[in-house]
């Protein structure tokens, strides 16, 4: 698992390469959760992105979880992206997902060490 918060003090990108398909996020304040799950063999990798005001085109903070994707032009591309938010802990959350089948495994390593 990595582990990430957001720095207040700017705005920047992380990518992951998970070996599951799942991600979540998690706000102890407002005591809520939001766990998504995605086929984590058609993903390229997970890319976190953490907003921040001085970005001009969107000027306030957030933080997303973006499954990146190649799309193969001419073609159709399916994928399926499930999302699950509640005020309970992270982990009831994954376990929700874990016992719908939702939760994907990596069947290929990256092709690179990280």
């Amino acid at each position: 698992m990595v582990e990430t918060r957001p720095e207040l003090d700017r705005y920047f990108g992380r990518a992951t390469f998970p070996t599951e398909g799942w991600a979540l996020g998690h706000d102890p304040e407002a005591r809520v959760s939001l766990v998504i799950g995605f086929p984590v063999n058609d993903a390229i990798y997970l890319h976190l992105w953490n907003n921040h005001p001085n970005n001009k085109p969107t000027p306030y903070y957030y933080t997303e979880l973006q499954p990146w994707l190649q799309f193969n032009h001419g073609t159709t591309t399916y994928f399926s992206y499930y999302v699950l938010g509640g005020t309970e802990d992270w982990k009831a959350l994954l376990e929700t997902f874990r016992d719908a089948g939702l939760v994907t495994q990596q069947i290929d390593p990256a092709p690179w060490d990280y």
